[in-house]
């Protein structure tokens, strides 16, 4: 996939609410076909773990959300662009996200080996995001092959090439694995129970106070983002009435947050996580896809280092640079934010969980 500075610049001047033009819309390079469905198929653990994570995990109710279908990572609205593919034995292979059942493809020759994992990004067909096409589907992108990553370190404990060169789709080539390595059964099931409980909310009500009672886990796993990306977590102070950054003191008061975000009670919220991009990528020339791809690997990260049975989290993309920069610095773009808190009662609220 390719992103370069000025569908970055035109993120930006959209979420600064300027004058901004509509960034690429980048058709997927490779051509698929249905061909088959395959009945008895045969799939390593590490293959059938993978395909899942394109399935449908469960389905909220209506009066709780107007976007019903929640997979593994987060999507706008649950539109859910991305296809997921792997290489096997020569076969383009993927899943029905409903079903489950195994299909076979065809498609065009993209100099594929035996194990590469296929992503396939389509445009969003949707107006609400013309301004923001790429950036969102780059995302979304980000939180599938986070996923990928960290079943890949269950299994294997190598790390994948990602390979960007191709319009709309996204190759992950396996490095060569420690043959040493005995796949990771406990990380396997906490990977599973993060999965099962991550939640983006409800968009109507259900939620409850946070209280000093209640502390969810602020800490986070670091990924290897070579300075380029910074993450700021602003707890909810309820004695003060303000977010605090503990780290450097600085806040910000619930008035202001509901000024900019008026679809969320600040004061319900319990912590709000800023991912910031450092400005000299302004400066790159050519293709920065990873690096927004990026953002969306570490938000994964958060949203799953915090899942828990009663807590929410939800991405957002309303990142306003007159807001944030005077509470992150002017080194950093302010470029994609988390709030995350409890909801009631205790238990996945409105969701029916699709056993397979």
């Amino acid at each position: 996939m390719y992103y370069d500075k000025f569908d970055l610049i035109n993120d930006i001047a959209y979420s600064n609410l300027e004058v901004s033009s509509d960034q690429h819309c980048q058709a997927p390079v490779l051509n698929i076909f249905l061909k088959n469905v395959c009945k008895g198929f045969n799939l390593t653990s590490f293959q059938r773990e993978i395909l899942k994570l394109s399935q449908v995990t469960n389905v909220g109710e209506m009066y709780d959300t107007p976007y019903l279908s929640h997979k593994s990572y987060p999507s706008p609205r649950s539109l859910y662009t991305s296809q997921l593919f792997i290489i096997i034995d020569g076969r383009l292979i993927s899943s029905d996200s409903w079903t489950g059942e195994i299909l076979e493809y065809w498609s065009d020759d993209l100099h594929l080996s035996n194990g590469d994992i296929v992503i396939i990004s389509n445009p969003i067909n949707d107006s609400h995001y013309t301004k923001l096409q790429l950036t969102l589907r780059l995302l979304e992108v980000g939180h599938l092959i986070q996923n990928i990553q960290l079943l890949d370190d269950v299994f294997f404990n190598t790390k994948f090439i990602i390979d960007n060169t191709y319009d709309g789709v996204v190759v992950l080539r396996h490095s060569q694995p420690d043959k040493n390595y005995m796949m990771d059964e406990m990380k396997l099931e906490q990977f599973h129970q993060a999965l099962l409980y991550r939640y983006s909310g409800k968009y109507f009500g259900g939620y409850s106070l946070a209280s000093k009672q209640y502390k969810m886990e602020l800490d986070i796993m670091k990924l290897n983002t070579d300075g380029l990306l910074q993450v700021q977590v602003f707890e909810n102070d309820t004695d003060n009435m303000c977010y605090l950054n503990r780290d450097n003191g600085v806040s910000i008061p619930y008035i202001e947050m509901n000024r900019l975000y008026s679809f969320m009670s600040a004061r319900s919220m319990n912590a709000f996580y800023v991912i910031s991009i450092k400005r000299n990528i302004l400066d790159a020339r050519g293709n920065i896809a990873d690096h927004i791809q990026q953002v969306g690997m570490c938000a994964q990260n958060i949203l799953l280092h915090i899942s828990k049975p009663d807590v929410f989290a939800r991405p957002m993309k309303q990142m306003n640079g007159r807001f944030w920069q005077k509470y992150i610095g002017n080194d950093w773009i302010p470029f994609y934010g988390i709030y995350a808190g409890r909801y009631l009662p205790a238990s996945f609220p409105g969701a029916k969980v699709i056993a397979r």
